[in-house]
């Protein structure tokens, strides 16, 4: 196998490496032997797929993998999982998210993306979120999109409650643009918000050059807030 990857990959130069683990399918020896062979040819990401993960095989993964690449687990993760890594990694991907807490998100850093599919988030927890970010100095993530517990639906007013935003309408989807309090710091200091079939959160940021004007009538909005006050 690796003998048919190294002929690949002396014909080819890829951006990006993308190696793809199946814990189904893989003994815990190979899985590792893998692991270790795509690290060592400097791939960019790491897909665990399939099957179950104990706490204790991905606990042993994480601790492999530099928190420089990007990780995708689609695998089931215990509902008591935690790995200080967990939330470090260039892009992040959890289809179980369960175990996921508040914390975790808001110790996110210089992210590319973070998704998180099956999670037990709800429309308050999201909007405590989006306050931590409106107030933090620190570029946190590029985007986010996240899926909120199973059965609920977000509530637009409980998710933008105490938040300055501003709502516009592109291409027939409705989102929500906000900006960081103090956005003379950081890179990444303009919000979209979007709620996609009820039940779906998608947050990206931009740089102030993206929409000046939005960034703009958000300034004039924050400074009549401020003199209400």
């Amino acid at each position: 196998m690796f003998d048919l990857y190294n002929l690949v990959m002396s014909l080819y130069a890829p951006a990006t490496i993308r190696w793809v683990l199946d814990v189904e399918v893989l003994p815990r020896e190979t899985l590792l032997r893998y692991l270790d062979k795509g690290l060592s040819e400097n791939c960019s990401e790491i897909s665990i797929e399939s099957g179950q993960l104990s706490i204790e095989r991905l606990t042993e993964l994480m601790d492999k993998i530099p928190v420089t690449k990007g990780l995708i687990v689609t695998s089931w993760i215990p509902s008591n999982f935690k790995h200080p890594n967990a939330f470090k990694y260039r892009t992040i991907c959890y289809w179980m998210a369960r175990w996921v807490t508040l914390d975790d998100l808001k110790s996110v850093r210089n992210a590319d993306s973070v998704v998180l599919e099956w999670t037990n988030f709800d429309s308050k927890d999201m909007n405590e979120f989006l306050r931590y970010w409106v107030d933090c100095n620190e570029d946190m993530m590029k985007r986010i999109k996240l899926r909120i517990r199973e059965g609920a639906l977000i509530d637009k007013n409980i998710l933008t409650d105490q938040l300055l935003v501003l709502e516009a309408t592109e291409g027939g989807s409705q989102h929500y643009y906000l900006k960081k309090r103090n956005h003379k710091i950081g890179k990444l200091v303009l919000g979209r918000l979007e709620i996609v079939n009820g039940w779906r959160m998608q947050f990206s940021t931009y740089d102030s050059d993206h929409c000046p004007r939005s960034l703009a009538i958000l300034e004039e909005m924050e400074k009549k807030a401020e003199l209400k006050n």
